[in-house]
């Protein structure tokens, strides 16, 4: 599926505060032409299905920007595109590059082109403040404090209820796959489990590897590019695997026969648990050998669906059990910290909190380790620290379909 988005109308690399393409009237961005543009390319994919979508502008962004010529322009760049191709959606991004739409919740945008309407929105390490807040603050503290910062700036408006929801999509995601540096990699881990948890729809910057041209230089290195400079296999396969859930559909038809149940994501690996005949609990590819679990909330057991097996803490460094002694406290689970990412049981001894704890991505072996970094505050925890929360991070991520591979 193609979605068709308008970059730039001088041809040049984007996107600078000042390069005279950010905002309508800017030096190279001249309106008129613009919707002229976007006219003449929904009439020429009308007749192609693999066109479902046509992205207004990347971007915009600053010193001319202001909420009323925003909606002025959008609005007409709508109705024109629905006019010309009522086949495809509307992608349409808000300001400072693509991460502020609040304006919208006093007053919504009022269209006459249907249900056509996407919010497109860009997310990335550095967007609303420098990357290197990633390892310098208390990682629950500001996974759950970015999550609610975008949701209250941009992703309200799939949240929202009733008519006045709108989708959204995340038009560019990324970190650099060459060398993911510790403030990347938080980033992503934070991204995914919201991202699978709502099962949202992302784009990932970017596909290429390399360029012939680009920026007056031959022959650049992408360094954000899911394929290796040659174009010829995956730049980071590790990576690749931490965005396969979601890359999955997880959550149908509300009317699906599938019972709704839960994944347990792990997201700094992107793995998700798989069940052994009832023996163990282990890491493996998120889909169809994923395991199912019920979870009625904390003080809960985190039951095998089907089954009358759940999740046991048996004490610190021991791999994680199946048992069917699920009123013991150490077979219930609490969500123990601020971004509700460590999932951890009372050790029957001490009566200590124990999480649960992925220890390297090079063996499948999940087990309870007693929790670390809840606060944050705690030595080893940031700024480089040997701690690593993430490794103790799993979502329940909610699902109603039965996955084919």
């Amino acid at each position: 599926m193609v979605d068709i988005d308008n970059h730039v109308s001088k041809p040049m690399w984007c996107c600078r505060e000042k390069d005279g393409n950010g905002f309508f009237g800017d030096e190279y961005f001249d309106p008129k032409e613009w919707l002229l543009g976007l006219t003449i390319l929904a009439r020429r994919y009308v007749y192609k299905p693999q066109v479902i979508g046509m992205g207004l502008r990347n971007e915009l962004r600053g010193e001319r920007q202001s909420e009323a010529t925003w909606r002025k322009y959008v609005t007409l760049a709508g109705n024109a595109i629905h006019v010309a191709n009522p086949n495809v959606l509307i992608f349409a991004g808000g300001i400072s590059y693509a991460s502020v739409l609040s304006f919208l919740k006093k007053k919504p945008l009022s269209t006459t082109f249907g249900n056509k309407l996407v919010y497109e929105s860009h997310w990335y390490p550095f967007t609303a403040g420098p990357e290197k807040v990633w390892t310098e603050k208390p990682l629950n503290q500001l996974c759950r404090a970015k999550i609610d910062g975008y949701v209250n700036t941009t992703a309200f408006s799939f949240t929202a209820g009733g008519s006045a929801a709108v989708p959204l999509f995340v038009g560019e995601v990324g970190i650099p796959g060459t060398e993911v540096k510790k403030s990347s990699d938080n980033f992503l881990s934070c991204f995914a489990t919201w991202a699978a948890e709502n099962d949202l729809d992302w784009a990932w910057w970017g596909l290429q590897g390399g360029y012939y041209f680009r920026d007056n230089r031959t022959g650049m290195d992408e360094y954000f590019g899911a394929l290796s400079y040659f174009w010829d296999r995956p730049r980071n396969p590790f990576l690749l695997n931490r965005l396969r859930l979601m890359q999955l559909k997880n959550q149908g038809n509300p009317t699906s026969r599938v019972g709704k149940a839960y994944l347990l994501f792990h997201p700094q690996t992107g793995d998700c648990m798989i069940n052994n005949n009832l023996r163990e609990i282990y890491a493996g590819h998120c889909g169809r050998q994923s395991s199912r679990f019920l979870y009625a909330g904390d003080g809960s057991p985190i039951m095998l669906a089907g089954s009358n097996y759940c999740l046991r803490a048996g004490g610190d460094g021991v791999r994680v059990q199946l048992t069917t002694a699920c009123n013991a406290p150490e077979s219930k689970w609490w969500r123990v910290s601020s971004s509700k990412l460590h999932l951890a049981a009372k050790e029957e001894k001490t009566g200590e909190y124990l999480c649960l704890n992925r220890d390297s991505v090079f063996t499948s072996d999940v087990f309870t380790r007693k929790c670390v970094c809840l606060v944050g505050y705690e030595t080893g925890c940031m700024n480089g620290g040997d701690l690593e929360p993430t490794a103790q991070w799993f979502r329940l991520v909610e699902t109603n379909v039965l996955y084919t591979n």
